[in-house]
């Protein structure tokens, strides 16, 4: 999902191409003979600002827009592609020209970078010029013959648009610092005025009778000077675009100064004299700007070293040769204790003590004849006398100064005082520093040497506890050697590392903090200690917890809102997507939800939907997903779902789950019910907009149905799925009734003709429709586990009737059980088989289990052992429709069988098809070579028998024979073979 960010620089970007756009069309429209090409190209100045401001990364934003501009009026996609691309280098070139002058850094535009911005943005036109007139050339838009003229014409155009926008947005990026004053307001208002005023009378006529030919465009010059000298930039670039805006509409309509340009100069007048205007004006502007504010700084200078001299906390003192003060600032007259002006004048006499002035003299004169400057610090700490006759310990710097006027001395005195005051202060600081932030000080190897207070509040550590240890004493074991490789890494090449990291306290809690490792190295550079300050972000981190807790979860119920059920569902379609499989999103509505709010109140409203939150969520999978979208309505999300019913079958669980009663504080029982809509990826939909919207489509069409139900946003699936369901209840019912019956079809040893043996096939005796093949349930049956009730029912069935039948004395023959994929898999199936032979007293030799090729390879891990299983209880072994899967000869020579069973499919077109007759003979010959006896299934024709014999199969099953028939028919089969040898 795009995050905040994310959308937040795709709004950018579409707004540049929407800025681009609608400046390009606007000029094209009022400023273009062709519908192409303009004298005056202000876009591109717009772009190049841009990508100086922004970055390159909005030369997507520049393409968009100039693709649509290109689109609209070229009105040929790929030509407008290729004009795009052009006006995108342009500015990307220009950009890259200028950006290491910085320009759009500096306060100000200087006229060395103005000519520089010129002269790049000329060279950049070059490339837009170029290549967009070669394509509307190669096109057929132009002819060859005018191409020079156009290329000239581009060129002109992008370079008089970058001299007119980009000094404009350089200077109106920042706001006029004065402008606000009323004076200076109405200057610029009264400076707008006139030069739009003869604007108008010298390029579109205006007052044309009145002024005659007076109006001339030099009138134009005197407002760029107003406006350079007076005003600045500023105003200067907005005269500017307006002066080009006027000239240009007047050239057009035919009136004022460039009236007739257009015909005889194709506006080569016009852009030269616009070029003119810009290159005069910007130079003029950017020369005062520069030169007020050299002035400014000299003046700020001086006042800077006035302000120094005066506010610097040491007593500063100027004398010349002689000693005689000269100057001092507000601090020594504050440490001497002078008022102001008193020391002015006297000698430097007055501020050594009584017992050192007669030695000063000889001092004096020395220091005068070799002057040598002596920085605070490194002199010598003497006395000094305030004006009181006391004396005080000060460190003295004396700095020889030349002068036009003489040789000057400039005198630091910084009280000794002050210095120990200052020093307490370290003391003092030291001391907060010391209960402010946990820190750590180790050696080299990482070895604990000192911790603060706040060091062992934060991790439990008491400093005697820590110190000598490894700083690995705090790990918690949550970064891997990854994490702690890569953060040595860059305290190695950095020398100092800070990030989020999960540390343990001495009582075993693991938390987060901001840690800051920093490193400290001696004189010859190797490392010597680690520095480590680090804050407690627990709570932060919790915050940030919460945040998200708001952000993608319902604070009533706890599930997830809209905002991250767009995001998994999202997830879900790339993953069925990819995989090639489906989801299902059900939309629920509580019914009557209102009424409960409307009578015992909202808090009973809450507590139900929490409620209804929790049954939902207690029905689903962990891989499923249950949001609430707000008020009464839910959202679940089914991912990888085998089946369309699958949907419906979760529907009505949730719908009977909900309609059971619910029981509030306020006392009562509740009861309601839910309506679902169902939309299926990838059947209603590929995107999360268009499977909600069926959804709730669907969930309509379920309340219109009456409500308490589901419908899916196919009618046809609907029916289906609760045809399905509907039957999977009445097959449930029907075992309970015991409504399941035993058809018995006979299989033929195909050289004697006799039945030596049958196979089990389950039917439903339905007391609605009558007889139900299996195709109709046992798909069903698979898919709910229902196939395990009825495949022990049918082997134990089997088993008790084969019993039965000898001892009625019918002959004894092999009786064959399908054994579902589901069954095979369990590993209790040999103890199943084995209690119900124990059971009904069948013999296990006549038993034949016959299990589908393909439950085989699926099991491959279990199978040997599984048949081993079996085998050594004496059964016979099958495998069921052989050929229709992957069976390996190799995996098969290995699985102790008895039998292979031919499948239907390849017998049904025999003998008109010879590919199915090759893969027959070819299944018998392979059985024969692996020891296994063959019987074909599904035999129906002379001609199938008749092939199969001459092929060595051994035995057959099939409607030339016999259909599936009821115990007792085939009892009477079995007689009538017996009174036949008889």
């Amino acid at each position: 999902m795009i995050n905040f960010h994310q959308l937040a620089g795709l709004l950018k970007q579409l707004g540049v191409a929407a800025l681009y756009a609608l400046l390009g069309l606007t000029v094209l429209a009022c400023c273009s003979g062709n519908g192409v090409i303009s004298i005056i190209w202000l876009p591109a100045g717009l772009a190049l600002s841009i990508l100086l401001m922004g970055g390159n990364r909005y030369a997507c934003g520049v393409f968009l827009g100039a693709l649509v501009v290109n689109v609209i009026t070229i009105n040929a996609f790929w030509m407008a592609v290729a004009v795009a691309v052009s006006n995108t280098l342009e500015a990307l070139l220009g950009a890259l020209l200028l950006k290491r002058y910085d320009l759009f850094n500096q306060s100000s535009l200087s006229t060395h970078n103005y000519l520089q911005l010129l002269i790049a943005g000329g060279i950049a036109s070059v490339i837009a010029a170029l290549l967009g007139t070669v394509t509307l050339v190669f096109s057929g838009f132009l002819t060859g013959e005018t191409f020079f003229r156009y290329l000239s014409y581009w060129w002109r155009g992008d370079t008089l648009g970058i001299a007119l926008i980009t000094p404009m947005m350089l200077v109106w990026r920042r706001a006029p610092d004065d402008w606000l004053r009323p004076n200076r307001l109405i200057e610029f208002i009264v400076l707008i005025a006139t030069a739009f005023l003869a604007g108008q009378m010298i390029f579109m006529g205006w007052m044309h009778d009145a002024v005659g030919d007076v109006a001339k465009a030099y009138w134009m010059f005197l407002f760029i000077t107003w406006a350079a000298v007076r005003m600045g930039p500023h105003a200067l670039v907005i005269i500017l675009v307006m002066t080009a805006i006027q000239g240009l509409f007047g050239a057009q309509q035919g009136t004022g100064f460039f009236a007739e340009d257009i015909a005889k100069t194709y506006l080569t007048s016009y852009w030269s004299f616009m070029a003119i205007l810009s290159v005069t004006g910007m130079t003029l502007a950017t020369y005062f700007v520069a030169r007020r504010r050299a002035e400014q700084t000299l003046t700020a200078s001086e006042g800077y070293q006035r302000a120094i001299f005066n506010a610097t906390p040491d007593a500063m003192l100027i004398s010349d040769k002689r000693g005689i003060i000269t100057q001092v600032n507000r601090q020594a007259e504050l440490m001497l204790g002078y008022k102001l002006g008193e020391l002015v004048g006297q000698s430097i006499e007055v501020l050594v003590p009584e017992g050192f002035r007669p030695n000063h003299p000889e001092l004096h004169a020395k220091y005068v004849a070799a002057p040598v400057a002596r920085p605070l610090g490194v002199g010598r700490t003497v006395q000094a006398r305030r004006k009181d006759g006391s004396s005080f310990d000060v460190d003295i710097s004396v700095s020889p100064i030349k002068t036009e006027q003489g040789l000057f001395f400039a005198s630091a005195l910084r009280d000794v005082t002050l210095r120990k005051q200052a020093d307490a202060h370290l003391r003092v600081a030291a001391i907060a520093f010391e209960s402010n932030e946990p820190m750590v000080i180790t050696d080299a190897d990482n070895i604990i040497l000192q911790v603060n207070r706040a060091f062992t509040e934060s991790t439990g550590y008491t400093k005697e506890e820590a110190v000598g240890q490894k700083i690995s004493l705090l790990k918690s074991g949550r970064h891997g050697a990854a994490f702690y490789a890569a953060m040595w890494e860059t305290i190695k090449s950095t020398g100092t590392w800070q990030g989020e990291i999960w540390d343990r306290r001495k009582n075993g809690e693991i938390y987060p903090k901001w840690l800051i490792i920093s490193v400290v190295k001696g004189d010859d550079g190797a490392i010597t200690h680690y520095v480590g300050t680090h804050i407690d972000i627990t709570e932060r981190k919790a915050a940030e917890e919460q945040i998200k807790q708001l952000a993608f979860f319902d604070p009533l119920t706890q599930l997830p809102n809209r905002r991250l059920l767009q995001e998994r569902l999202k997830h879900g379609i790339d993953v069925e997507r990819r995989d090639g499989k489906q989801l299902a999103l059900l939309m629920l509505d509580l019914d009557r939800f209102k009424s409960v709010n409307d009578s015992l109140g909202h808090l009973a409203g809450d507590e139900l939907l929490q409620q209804v939150a929790a049954r939902i969520t207690a029905r689903l999978r962990d891989v499923d997903m249950v949001a609430r979208l707000g008020g009464d309505e839910f959202i679940v999300l089914l991912e990888d779902i085998a089946h369309p019913e699958d949907a419906a079958r979760v529907a009505e669980e949730i719908i009977a789950d909900l309609s059971k009663p619910f029981c509030v504080e306020q006392g009562e029982d509740i009861q309601i019910s839910a309506s679902i809509g169902i939309s299926l990826y990838p059947q209603h939909g590929d995107n999360p907009a268009l499977l909600m919207d069926n959804a709730d489509a669907a969930l309509y069409q379920a309340k219109d149905a009456g409500r308490g139900c589901f419908a899916y946003f196919s009618e046809d699936l609907t029916i289906a799925a609760r045809e399905r369901i509907a039957l999977e209840s009445r097959l449930r019912r029907a075992i309970e009734q015991q409504d399941l019956r035993v058809f018995y079809q006979p299989q033929v040893d195909i050289i004697s003709g006799r039945i030596v043996g049958a196979e089990a096939l389950v039917r439903w005796q339905d007391s609605v429709e009558g007889l139900i093949p299996p195709i109709r349930f046992i798909p069903i049956a698979e898919e709910t586990g229902l196939i395990l009730v009825i495949g022990e029912w049918v082997l134990r069935e089997t088993c008790r009737q084969g019993r039965q039948w000898l001892d009625a004395g019918l002959p004894p023959l092999t009786l064959a059980v399908n054994v579902s994929p589901h069954q095979f898999r369990r590993s209790d199936i040999c103890d199943l088989v084995a209690t119900v032979l124990s059971d009904t007293g069948f013999p296990a030799s006549q038993l034949e289990l016959e299990i589908t090729e393909s439950g085989l390879m699926d099991n491959q891990g279990n199978a040997t052992e599984i048949l081993n299983c079996l085998r050594g209880q004496g059964i016979r072994l099958a495998i069921d429709d052989f050929g229709t899967g992957y069976s390996s000869l190799a995996c098969l020579k290995h699985f102790p069988l008895d039998l292979l069973k031919i499948d239907k499919s390849f017998i049904d077109d025999i003998p008109h098809l010879q590919d199915d007759m090759e893969i027959a003979s070819t299944i018998i010959a392979m059985g024969h070579i692996l020891g296994f006896k063959v019987l074909a299934e599904g035999v129906e024709t002379p001609e199938q028998l008749m092939f199969l014999q001459e092929k060595g199969c051994d035995m057959y099953q099939g409607y030339i024979k016999s259909r599936p028939v009821p115990a007792e028919e085939f009892a009477e089969l079995l007689r009538n073979q017996q009174r036949r040898v008889d």
